[in-house]
């Protein structure tokens, strides 16, 4: 059973660096690299698309293997309730509800919004800076629930 736990523990890392390293390649590489591409709205269109596949398949794993890990660990909602690093895995448990939550309203409705937004070249551009604001929020929430997973893991 440790075999298995430990194969959980190493693809629930690859899955987190997988979503959050596809979030800073948007950031940090496709976004400025595109910026003024005459081809921009369909390149991330495409890119938007194959990311979410990609990005959903991700969360659905880390959500499995994330309870898989902690029923491992024998952390149970009395731990949970009695302990400061079991209060930190509802935190955890908490804000993947919410990155699943958001990223739901971005990957269904904002993002694709801002496409249509930004094929009708309208003025407004309220979806495309929504979608903006939001992928930062959700970055930023991601890159907290990997900060207290290894608090619970190494400890403060």
């Amino acid at each position: 059973m440790h075999a298995v736990y430990l194969a959980s523990v190493y693809l629930h890392i690859i899955c987190a660096t997988l979503w959050i390293g596809g979030m800073l390649f948007l950031v940090l590489v496709l976004m400025p690299a595109i910026k003024n591409n005459a081809n921009r709205r369909e390149l991330l269109n495409n890119v938007g698309i194959r990311l979410r596949t990609v990005g959903w398949a991700t969360l659905l794993l880390l959500l499995i293997t994330g309870l898989f890990n902690a029923y491992y660990r024998g952390i149970s909602l009395q731990y949970c309730l009695s302990s400061p690093y079991g209060r930190l895995f509802l935190y955890k448990i908490s804000i993947f509800a919410i990155i699943a939550a958001i990223s739901f309203y971005h990957d269904f409705f904002a993002g694709p919004q801002a496409i249509r937004e930004m094929a009708q070249g309208t003025d407004s551009r309220k979806f495309v800076k929504l979608a903006r604001i939001i992928g930062q929020l959700n970055l930023l929430l991601a890159l907290a629930a990997a900060f207290i997973g290894e608090i619970i893991v190494r400890g403060w």
